[in-house]
């Protein structure tokens, strides 16, 4: 998320989006090693973290984990879409954090 920040603080859109998504991946990465899941492929984890915990209801999301990461398909690497694309990849990074706490407490 570093990076992220440290990116659009520049100006750098591209970077910024770029980085914000691989605070996605990572971070349902991290998720999946806990229970167990390892899948070595960007489209492996977005399709894993929607089967294992946005379709089981333990993560809430507006849709799909992949329609929120792959909307950097779909839109150019604008100030508006970094702007949005970063605030999202946070909002999501601290939702892992949390269950990521629980899961870890228990």
């Amino acid at each position: 998320m570093e990076w992220a920040n440290e990116s659009y603080n520049a100006g750098a859109w591209a970077d910024a989006i770029y980085h914000s998504y691989n605070v996605f991946i990572n971070s349902a990465k991290a998720l999946l090693l806990d229970k167990g899941v390892n899948s070595s492929t960007q489209a492996g984890i977005i399709r894993e973290f929607d089967a294992q915990y946005v379709s089981t209801g333990e993560i809430e999301l507006d849709g799909s984990f992949n329609d929120l990461v792959l909307q950097i398909n779909q839109n150019e690497p604008s100030a508006d879409f970094a702007t949005a694309y970063k605030a999202q990849a946070t909002a999501f990074l601290e939702s892992v954090k949390i269950k990521r706490e629980s899961v870890l407490q228990s």
